[in-house]
This record gives structure tokens, C-alpha cells and sequence, in this order.
């Protein structure tokens, strides 16, 4: 009975040797479910065509193109530029693939890069920086070892990726499963489910908030750090030269989402920093910007931890007209903010010291310094950033221009090349190939008010130029009346949904089901 176990167990190993083998001769080991998809989605091959320059791109949602994917991404402008400089039928030639993902840590970022090798890329770009420290996901999965079950379970996995015939039974499954997914993608003109805040989860301050410079602060940037250090390293070793985007935020216009009083406080110090801060309060108010600064100031020497002092002193110097200063107050109030939603100064500062190492084949484009180059005074605005750090059409072009640049300084696609950069188009011109419409446009201003959360007053802002598109929208609608209601407008929420109810009847009942003490106010009001 043994003897025919371990000849069965001979048989199968070598017929999966069989099959492996026959397999690496036409496809590559595999990549996470989501990688392969794209791929797929790209029209990426395992084997490269001749004289073609392939271009992969990584990262998080900045790279992925967040809401303006897929129509408007930095890859989407690489190609634009491409075809304006060295005309289309040289541009056939530069595959550009771009494998970003929203929410993707450096972990998967890296990971995604390692699996992808195989696709023999020329060049690989990066845009890793905000979400190991703003994910709260991911900046918990570094501070939290695995335990032995799930490092056990990654490292089956791993094996598993690396096979290629498991990978291309998995391609198959993939493929199929595309096939017959149902477009998911919001309808631009159904009557979706209403707003609801309550599901959104809400953060722990207890264990939840990231202390600037502490020691879990410390381990998240040693681990983002040795991440990309790493591929650096896997880059050179396969002869690739890599770019890395260093980090794009807007910091004004979006207070600090968490300040936290210094530990040290004592209840006669609080007192007095309450006294200054409340004055200051009340100066800024009334648009005495000047003597505000001098409070605000005050309550910092007290509590020099107390972020949102730093933004109103940001405010309070753009009123003035300092805008230096204001440039370095904002910067500060998100420095000290204990729920970051942009990355901290730590990220700039190492890929600045990595651009000054001049390591070989290794570029970085210093993408909120030209950023603050194109905007008034600066600093950046809505112009450029969507929200806080996700760029505006405009400025995923300018990111793009400066990888464009680079490959046309360092004749990385082809040495012969001409570069037609006297014939230039604008970026109004080109951005007409993207092909972007009104009801584009309006699911951009939907996701981006549903994306910047609680600042009630820049998601109006988004709904409101989102029911200049739909007027009749009952997403944007549902939306707005929410954000009213716990705004305490009740006025104009009830409004809003005394309008709504009778064209959703089903969508009202399960809503004001969940909400008695809306559905009252409603009922009475009529």
C-alpha cells in the first residue's frame, strides 16, 4: 500500500516537472490577482516584440489615476506626450503599462515589481509615498507581526506565483472571470442606494492615531524605506532604470484631520493655552489676521503640538499675504497631524537624499516642487491636487512632461529619435485625446466628495458641480442632504428629501427606516 503511495506521489511530481517545464517555455511565473489583471486589461505580453521600449509603472492611487482612471492616468499622458514628440507611428513602439493600485502599500508596490520582471521591462516608474503611513490597513500590518499560520499560508502562496504552470491555469480562471464580471462601475444614471455616513467606519483614537516621530512612526519608516531601497537594488541588479515620483500633496484648504494636546500639558498650562487659543479663535473670526497671529503664536509656546494652530497660522499669513509662511505653517499643521492623510516630510526628505547620491540609472522627479512651480504663489491648489493628494488632470500632465523629458534627454527609446519639442501641443490641446465627457466628469465630483469625507464644506463644493451635470442626481442629492442633516441644516436637508422620497420609494423606506428621527422631521414638514 506504501509502495503504491510513494509510486503514485513519484508519478504526479513528475508529471507537474513535465508540465512546468512545458510551460516556462510560454508564459512567466504569476503576479497577485490583481496585477494579473491589469496585464490582461494592457494587453501585456510574456514575450516582447521586437524594438519595443516597455514601460511599467507602479503604485498607489496617485499612479492608478484614482478617480480619473481609466481615462485620465500619468501613463494615459506619457503616451499623449509621446505621440505629439516623436509622432504616432514611433509611439506604436513604447508600451506604457500601468499596473498602480488604490490602497497599495510599499509591500505590494515592491512585490508587484518583483513578479513583473520577467515581462522585461526598460524602464519602471514609482509612486510609493502616502499609504504606509495613511492606510491604516497597512501601517497596521508592519506594526503587527504575522503570526506563523499566515507567514506559512504567504510563503505557500509564494511558491505557488512562482510556478508557471499554476500561473497560467490562474490566468485562465482570470480571464474567465472577467468575461462574466458585471460592470460594477457606478451607472451614470440609476437611482443608486442613498447616502449613508454610518458606513463609514470611524477611526480609534486610542489605538489608531500615529504619533510624528514616535516609535511606531519610526518602524513605518524604516519599513516604507527599506522597501524602496529594495528596489533599487532588484533595478540595478536586472540592468533597469527606475524613476521614482516623489510625493504631491495640497495642504492648505484641508485642516489637520486629528490634533492631539502635547502629553506633558499640565491642567494650569491647558488652562492658559485655552485663553490664547480662544482669543485667537475669536480674532480669526473677525478677520483680524494680525493679532490672531500673535495669539496663535502664544497658544504654540504653551502646546507646540496642537496641529491645527499650525493651520490656522497657515491661514492667517495667506490672508496676509505672507505666503511664505503660510506655505511653512501648512506644511507644519500636517506634520503634526496624528491621522495623517498626507504623507509626513520624512518621504520628500529621503528621495531628496536618494537624488543627491546620483546613483546610477536611478532619476527622481521632485514632483511637489514642481508643483509649487506651477501654482500662484506657491502653493498648491485645486488647480493641481483633486483633494489633498491625488492630482488634477493638469497635473498628471505635468508629471508626465518630466518623465517624457527624461526619456528624451537620456535617448532611452531608440538614440536615433528625433524629438519634435518646438512642436509641442499644449496641454489643453493634447488632454482632447483623453476623450472626457460630462457624465465622466460628473462621477469624478461624486467619488471625490464621497473620498474627502468629512470636510463637509469641500464635498458641497464636489456636489454640488456634480448636480450642475445631473441636477436630478440621487446619489449627489443623498449625499448633500446627509451632510446638511449632521451639519445641523436641517432646513435644506429636509428639503432635499422631501424631494427625494417619491421618486426612490424603496431606497426612502430603507433609509428612513434606519433614520426615524429624519423621517419625522420629513413627515412633519409637509
Amino acid at each position: 500500500m506504501n509502495k503504491n503511495l510513494i509510486f503514485s506521489f513519484i508519478i504526479c511530481v513528475i508529471f507537474f516537472i513535465t508540465l512546468e517545464s512545458v510551460a516556462r517555455f510560454f508564459t512567466v511565473p504569476g503576479a497577485a490577482h490583481y496585477i494579473e489583471q491589469r496585464i490582461m486589461e494592457e494587453g501585456l505580453t510574456a514575450q516582447k516584440p521586437k524594438g519595443e521600449y516597455r514601460v511599467l509603472m507602479f503604485g498607489e492611487s496617485t499612479m492608478h489615476g484614482n478617480h480619473l482612471f481609466p481615462k485620465s492616468t500619468i501613463g494615459k499622458w506619457v503616451e499623449l506626450y509621446l505621440g505629439n514628440l516623436i509622432g504616432p507611428q514611433q509611439a506604436k513602439h513604447v508600451k506604457v503599462v500601468n499596473l498602480g493600485r488604490c490602497g497599495a502599500s510599499s509591500d505590494y508596490i515592491s512585490q508587484a515589481f518583483f513578479d513583473t520582471i520577467a515581462y522585461k521591462p526598460d524602464l519602471v516608474i514609482f509612486y510609493t509615498v502616502h499609504n504606509d503611513f495613511i492606510e491604516l490597513e497597512n501601517r497596521q500590518l508592519i506594526l503587527n507581526p504575522k503570526s506563523l499560520s499566515v507567514r506559512m499560508s504567504d510563503f505557500f502562496e509564494m511558491l505557488l506565483k512562482k510556478s508557471c504552470f499554476v500561473s497560467a491555469v490562474k490566468r485562465m480562471y482570470i480571464k474567465i472571470k472577467m468575461k462574466r464580471k458585471k460592470d460594477k462601475q457606478m451607472s451614470r444614471d440609476s437611482a443608486m442606494e442613498w447616502f449613508d455616513e454610518r458606513t463609514r467606519a470611524p477611526h480609534n483614537k486610542n489605538t489608531d492615531l500615529l504619533e510624528p516621530k514616535g516609535d511606531d512612526f519610526g518602524r513605518v519608516q524604516a519599513h516604507w524605506e527599506n522597501n524602496v531601497k529594495m528596489i533599487i537594488n532588484v533595478a540595478q541588479k536586472n540592468h533597469i532604470p527606475v524613476i521614482f515620483l516623489e510625493g504631491a500633496a495640497k495642504y492648505k484648504e484641508y485642516e489637520p484631520f486629528e490634533s492631539v494636546h502635547a502629553k506633558t500639558l499640565t491642567d494650569d498650562q491647558l488652562m492658559s493655552w485655552n485663553k490664547y487659543y480662544e482669543t485667537a479663535e475669536e480674532q480669526f473670526k473677525n478677520k483680524n489676521f494680525a493679532q490672531a497671529v500673535i495669539s496663535y503664536k502664544q497658544s504654540l509656546e504653551v502646546d507646540p503640538e496642537y496641529a491645527l494652530t499650525y493651520f490656522r497660522l497657515g491661514e492667517c499669513f495667506e490672508q496676509l499675504s505672507d505666503y511664505e509662511l503660510a506655505k511653512k505653517y501648512y506644511f507644519l499643521a500636517n506634520e503634526k497631524d496624528r491621522f495623517p492623510i498626507r504623507a509626513p516630510g520624512v518621504v520628500n526628505q529621503f528621495y531628496d537624499q536618494l537624488a543627491a547620491q546620483n546613483l546610477s540609472a536611478v532619476h527622481v522627479v521632485k514632483t511637489q516642487e514642481l508643483f509649487d512651480q506651477y501654482s500662484a504663489y506657491g502653493m498648491v491648489d485645486s488647480d493641481l491636487i483633486l483633494d489633498q493628494i491625488h492630482p488634477t488632470i493638469k497635473g498628471q500632465s505635468l508629471i508626465a512632461l518630466e518623465i517624457v523629458k527624461w526619456l528624451s534627454a537620456k535617448k532611452e527609446i531608440n538614440s536615433s529619435l528625433v524629438w519634435n519639442w518646438d512642436q509641442l501641443e499644449s496641454m489643453e490641446e493634447l488632454e482632447q485625446g483623453l476623450n472626457i465627457d460630462r457624465d465622466f466628469e460628473f462621477l469624478v465630483y461624486i467619488y471625490s466628495a464621497r473620498y474627502v469625507g468629512r470636510y463637509n464644506q469641500k464635498a458641497i463644493e464636489y456636489l454640488k458641480k456634480a448636480l450642475a451635470i445631473k441636477p436630478a442626481s440621487i446619489a449627489a442629492q443623498s449625499h448633500l442632504a446627509w451632510i446638511y442633516w449632521s451639519m445641523g441644516d436641517e432646513q435644506e436637508a429636509i428639503k432635499l428629501y422631501r424631494d427625494l422620497g417619491p421618486r426612490d420609494p424603496a431606497a426612502a423606506t430603507k433609509f428612513f427606516g434606519r433614520h426615524p428621527e429624519i423621517a419625522t422631521k420629513v413627515n412633519l414638514e409637509k
